[in-house]
């Protein structure tokens, strides 16, 4: 539980794109989804919390090859935090350029 926590201060105090490491927290425009991204770019594996109304439910990734400035992986889930057992895998699209985050229809800004 602390593992969270403190990887929440981390996001939502800033986001950061290095060589190694993007931590970032994005919002979806209705304002209903949020995903909280930890994504090692160096390994390319990484983490994703995401929240809508009451799930809250954690992905691993995988990161596919890095082009153009957009990481795109796959996220499988994990375990959540509200009871669900199993959950729909997806594929998902940052934009390093313009701070967004895209799964299927679904369009997040990103701080």
């Amino acid at each position: 539980m602390s593992k969270l926590i403190i990887l929440f201060l981390f996001l939502v105090m800033s986001a950061e794109v290095n060589a190694e490491t993007l931590l970032t927290r994005c919002v979806s425009e209705s304002g209903n989804s949020i995903y909280l991204l930890e994504l090692d770019l160096t390994n390319r594996k990484g983490n994703i919390r995401y929240q809508f109304m009451e799930q809250d439910v954690f992905y691993d990734v995988n990161i596919l090859p890095i082009v153009d400035d957009l990481i795109r992986g796959i996220a499988e889930f994990k375990e959540s935090n509200t009871g669900e057992t199993k959950g729909s895998s997806f594929r998902f699209t940052y934009d390093t350029n313009k701070n967004t985050f895209k799964e299927l229809n679904i369009i997040a800004s990103c701080e």
